[in-house]
């Protein structure tokens, strides 16, 4: 406290601290109103002490350099905002650069250099930081003081409501912001003799001691593995993702065992497969494999069959896999694994954008190419040319391609497949292989088509989608029948992903890989074909072998799926086969009794359901299981160390 006649003032290092006070007590409030989940009500508790923790324990250290550059520093102001700027700057290079990657690569086109955007891009946007310190200095007056403490705090209760995942370096920045315009607004604040003997009380008072060994521990001890996820679920939380976590090692060694060993030796020089003895497909079949974005697995419940018609029209035609995971929780990977026939680890992709990488250099064949050798003709009709066209390598190697141009008002979905039934129409007696992605369900949820009231919700407006889509997929299927070709067509309905509305902390979709994310409908309609539900896990990754197998073609040895023609058929399903999931910073896998493994590699986590029990995945099982769960974690690193390849990945 600095010294006056009449009254002290704040110094800038109380006022530091009282500033990341005032932040841990707003995220202690967003923490405390959230949903309380099935972790309980102790977890959360301690939850709330950690968050609290952590932010004390850096607003202490913040307070600490705040004051020695106050008393050892130089004292002209400019170098004061010098020394702002160059931290602001660093901290921006340390976790913005991931966060401004997709507005970078939109503003100067992903073939500039981007990691030079990037560093620029990161760089002047940490520059608001300073400016925050500007404001808040410009405002530290009598009348106009309350006006950067009202702010602030209406900008830390904001972080938590804006980006609700996957930009933790946004978070911190405004989070930052927030502290920093609290801070200069409040230091040189007069107070009088009652509360600058009640400070000064509280510099000696021995709680203060309990203060800082409590917000120490909470940065060097590792919280309970439930404690950590519930933490990690929102990005609000200072440093809990920069924190090392207290986890098993990820070199500890594990006994496959034998039932599952043939599902464990890699891949990569394997024998071609040939095609199943099961010959199911007409002659010279016409196969359309229609990709869906964003479907839900619960648009299959009977009370949403208004929303999604003819979805539940076609389900009830086919064979219904109700137990089928996409690839992962991103259209680019996931389409990737579908068209390449192999998982993200094992395939090389280009780093140029995070949110855009390529395959433009993975010169193994996909799917069209393949096809093609057996003489089939492959075209394609698509709405998205930032992704599925040739030089991204995703979808490579189609004869025809028809794609929707970027800047075209009109809708894509209804084009592409206003594209499809012209290209059935000209289909003569030869085989065909048609892909189309519908992408309408995919956010933001622009409104299609007439609706009596605007949606009142995100879901709302997101249902509305689907119905759009799902429209114009009856018209699809009415186009086969009316062209009589339905004695000839197979069609095979599935999707890249979920779609998250809340479930554990998450929106949307390209996050962990719960089951909201990953578990999706697939349909396969076939001429002779008996309707009937199965319940086996089948994985997107085997929809490649599956329509190779039906056009009587081999499947390369180093395809990761399987055909699942024999399933079709009627033969029992493989007992032991795990199912494998991949983003590029977290991995699942789902054994065949249900029990799934979720690891995140950044930040390092654990988690463990049993899906079949536990469908919403709302008990995590990783303590209770003990060494069975430790078993499960190293079974699925090992069957990750097994399968990935040198080249393999996005490397970040």
């Amino acid at each position: 406290m600095a010294k006056s006649d009449e009254r002290a003032t704040v110094g800038s290092g109380l006022a530091a601290l009282t500033a990341f006070i005032v932040a841990a007590l707003v995220n202690g409030f967003d923490v405390l109103t959230r949903a309380l989940g099935p972790r309980g009500v102790s977890t959360r508790l301690v939850h709330l002490a950690v968050e609290i923790g952590q932010t004390l324990a850096v607003g202490l250290a913040v307070a600490g350099a705040v004051e020695l550059w106050r008393r050892r520093g130089p004292r002209r102001l400019v170098h004061a905002y010098v020394a702002v700027c160059a931290v602001s700057i660093t901290l921006g290079e340390l976790v913005l650069r991931n966060d401004v990657d997709g507005v970078v690569a939109g503003l100067i086109g992903e073939n500039r250099d981007l990691e030079v955007g990037n560093a620029v891009a990161a760089a002047l946007v940490s520059l608001t930081i300073p400016a925050a310190l500007f404001v808040g200095r410009l405002s530290a007056r009598p009348r106009l003081r309350v006006l950067p403490l009202v702010a602030s705090v209406a900008l830390l209760h904001l972080n938590a409501l804006v980006l609700v995942n996957g930009y933790p370096g946004v978070h911190l920045l405004i989070a930052a912001i927030g502290v920093t315009l609290f801070a200069a607004g409040f230091a040189g604040t007069r107070v009088g003799p009652r509360a600058e003997r009640f400070l000064t009380l509280m510099k000696l008072a021995p709680a203060l001691g309990v203060v800082v060994l409590g917000a120490a521990g909470s940065v060097v001890l590792s919280p309970p593995r439930a404690v950590r996820a519930e933490l990690l679920e929102r990005d609000t939380a200072l440093i809990a993702r920069y924190l090392k976590s207290g986890g098993p090692g990820r070199r500890s060694k594990v006994t496959i065992p034998g039932h599952l060993k043939p599902w464990f030796v890699p891949e990569t020089h394997a024998a071609d497969v040939p095609p199943s003895h099961a010959h199911l497909a007409p002659e010279n079949p016409i196969i359309l494999l229609i990709t869906i974005d964003a479907l839900r697995m619960e648009l299959l419940n009977p009370e949403q069959r208004a929303v999604a018609p003819n979805l539940h029209a076609l389900a009830a035609q086919s064979v219904s896999f109700r137990q089928a995971r996409s690839f992962g929780s991103d259209t680019r990977f996931s389409l990737g694994a579908l068209f390449t026939g192999r998982y993200l680890s094992q395939t090389q992709w280009t780093w140029r954008s995070r949110l855009r990488p390529t395959l433009e250099d993975d010169l193994e064949p996909r799917l069209p190419e393949l096809i093609r050798r057996g003489r089939i003709r492959t075209v394609t009709g698509v709405s998205l040319p930032n992704m599925l066209v040739p030089k991204i390598g995703i979808v490579r190697g189609f004869q025809e391609q028809y794609v929707k141009r970027e800047g075209d008002n009109k809708p894509g979905t209804e084009e592409v497949i206003d594209h499809a039934i012209e290209r059935l129409k000209r289909q003569g007696d030869e085989p065909l292989f048609y892909f189309t992605h519908l992408i309408d369900p995919h956010a933001p949820y622009y409104s299609h088509g007439k609706k009596k009231k605007k949606p009142s919700t995100e879901y709302e407006a997101y249902l509305g989608e689907v119905t759009f889509a799902d429209l114009h997929l009856g018209r699809l299927m009415r186009a086969i029948t009316e062209l009589g070709l339905e004695k000839r067509t197979v069609l095979i309905v599935t999707s890249d992903h979920g779609e998250a509305f809340g479930e554990h902390g998450l929106l949307r979709h390209n996050k962990p890989l719960y089951e909201v994310m990953v578990h999706v409908p697939m349909f396969i309609r076939m001429p002779g074909l008996a309707p009937r539900a199965i319940d086996a896990h089948v994985s997107m990754m085997d929809i490649g072998p599956t329509v190779l197998d039906l056009f009587g073609l081999s499947t390369p040895g180093n395809f990761m799926g399987e055909s699942l023609v024999p399933l079709l058929a009627g033969e029992p399903p493989p007992l032991h086969r795990p199912i494998f999931m991949e983003r590029p910073t977290d991995m699942a896998l789902l054994f065949a009794d249900g029990i799934k493994v979720l690891l995140r590699t950044r930040p390092d986590s654990e988690e463990i359901y049993d899906v079949h029990r536990d469908p919403d995945e709302e008990e995590d099982l990783r303590e209770s299981m003990g060494a069975e769960g430790d078993r499960r974690v190293a079974l699925t690193r090992a069957y990750h160390a097994a399968h990935r390849t040198a080249e393999g990945g996005v490397k970040y």
